[in-house]
């Protein structure tokens, strides 16, 4: 499987996370954003999204 190309890695606390939530979501709503949660550490990652949906969708086949 290829490796989703990552433009940028941010780390976030979680209390910037309780602060910050809004600032994220506009975030989430200009760019293509994912957060996700590792191990308890909240981090947010922009990736292309349309690569991580056809990822999504070749998983799907092979589980079919």
């Amino acid at each position: 499987m290829e490796n989703v190309a990552i433009e940028q890695t941010l780390r976030v606390s979680g209390s910037d996370l309780a602060r910050r939530s809004g600032e994220l979501i506009d975030e989430a709503l200009r760019r293509k954003v994912v957060i996700v949660q590792n191990r308890g550490r909240d981090t947010v990652a922009i990736v292309d999204v349309d690569y991580y949906r056809h990822l999504l969708q070749q998983l799907q086949k092979l589980s079919a």
